[in-house]
């Protein structure tokens, strides 16, 4: 007898893995559930390919994916480097998504701005998010080039704004939204005119930025002048043109500004 022992241990078992696809160019942190994982010796082999597994617990580790073509492989976990599951469980490898541009690219500090995203290889799945800094929202498929992700409130700044397919792999492009602070009007002047329109109105504000236009209720100003981060000048639209949505009203009224 040697005295060198060889151990008989429990097969290990996999019963799910997570995020279940992920880039060509692998760096995809996959969660794999199952059983009698071993401390150190515990690997992953996705396809062919073999790397180290982070062992959280008996029952769960954390792998890697290695850079692969496209496709869908299997992924199987050995506690000896020898021996592989036969879990049957499979990886899909994908073209990683990009963002080329952003449409607006501004957004109010409050958030709720509904900003359109595009870009190539966006995949319609429920894991499918946008990342404005460092806060994560759900993001709404439209097509393969053009998501839409509602902003969440920031403070004023530029942010850079990525896409996750599997809500695990962030795009890296750095396309950058610029929040901005939130827009008080404090006077109008004057803050009455005829009903036929055409008023200058001089509006007196904070955050009042170029380009920045007026609407009076429900109707946009037909001109706006923008004079400084605290003035703009805009022109009252007519009056008549709210008449058949003020029926029930008085000739004459107010609108907001």
């Amino acid at each position: 007898h040697s005295g060198i022992l060889f151990e008989y241990t429990e097969n290990p078992l996999v019963a799910g893995i997570s995020p279940t696809f992920g880039p060509v160019d692998g760096g995809t942190s996959v969660r794999l559930n199952g059983d009698n994982f071993i401390v150190g010796d515990t690997t992953c082999k996705f396809d062919d390919a073999v790397v180290t597994a982070n062992y959280i617990s008996s029952s769960v580790v954390d792998c890697i994916t290695p850079a692969h073509i496209s496709g869908r492989f299997g992924v199987e976990v050995s506690t000896n480097r020898m021996d592989y599951t036969s879990s049957l469980k499979q990886f899909v490898y994908q073209a990683a998504p990009t963002v080329r541009s952003l449409s607006p690219p501004n957004a109010l500090q409050q958030g709720n701005t509904i900003i359109n995203v595009l870009g190539a290889n966006f995949e319609n799945t429920n894991t499918l998010k946008c990342r404005f800094g460092s806060k994560i929202v759900s993001a709404m498929f439209i097509s393969p080039g053009l998501l839409n992700c509602t902003a969440p409130p920031h403070q004023p700044g530029l942010v850079s704004v990525e896409v996750s397919n599997n809500g695990v792999d962030f795009t890296q492009d750095n396309q950058t939204l610029l929040y901005q602070p939130t827009v008080e009007v404090l006077q109008l002047l004057p803050n009455t005119g005829p009903s036929f329109g055409g008023t200058n109105v001089t509006v007196i504000g904070m955050n009042l930025l170029p380009g920045s236009t007026c609407k009076f209720g429900d109707l946009s100003s037909p001109f706006s002048s923008w004079i400084s981060y605290f003035e703009i000048v805009c022109v009252s639209p007519t009056e008549r043109e709210r008449a058949s949505e003020r029926a029930s009203q008085s000739q004459m009224g107010r609108a907001h500004v």
